[in-house]
């Protein structure tokens, strides 16, 4: 924008905010907008001037992808070099998020959200599927100590049924309700 771009403008704008809506971002040398075909017409030149293949490669296919798509896999590899860098310093990690939010003229600070919504998602699915493991042993070695008192139960012999031992019980707790003689 403040420069390559601005070069080529004949306003010489160098800031995003300076263009109307319908302008263009990408300009070329003839001051023409950069547009798809202006894009691949130069990818595919720089295809073909790749260096031969040796016998026995595989044969490279030519790859259709926009210029978006390229900035998109921009931001995405920053974000990742972020997130493994600044692991322990979120202070840092925030601070050059916004850096980054800057570099790419974003105007709302919630659009980065687009491009790293692939990470949190990852994240969140790979810590309820840790979540969700925990629990599951969980309640595994739960129902194990609940078969191993059941059987310890029904090992010991006891006289009394349940239903007297409940009844006896329930007397004793109802004494305080006794008349003193």
């Amino acid at each position: 924008m403040r420069t390559e771009r601005a070069r080529h403008d004949a306003l010489r704008r160098k800031r995003l905010g300076d263009l109307h809506d319908a302008d263009p971002i990408f300009l070329t040398r003839r001051r023409t907008p950069y547009n798809r075909d202006a894009f691949y017409y130069h990818w595919r030149r720089l295809f073909a001037a790749r260096p031969e293949q040796k016998e026995g490669e595989q044969v490279l296919q030519p790859l259709e992808f926009t210029p978006h798509d390229i900035r998109h896999l921009y931001v995405t590899e920053w974000l990742t070099k972020i997130k493994k860098k600044c692991v322990r310093d979120a202070e840092r990690a925030r601070v050059l998020r916004q850096g980054l939010q800057r570099r790419m003229a974003w105007r709302s600070p919630l659009t980065i959200q687009c491009y790293d919504h692939s990470f949190t998602e990852q994240e969140e699915e790979e810590a309820y599927d840790a979540f969700q493991r925990e629990v599951e042993q969980e309640q595994a070695e739960a129902c194990i100590v609940a078969k191993q008192s059941t059987k310890t139960r029904s090992t010991e012999v006891s006289s009394e049924s349940p239903q007297s031992k409940a009844m006896r019980q329930a007397a004793a707790d109802l004494e305080f309700w006794k008349d003193d003689p």
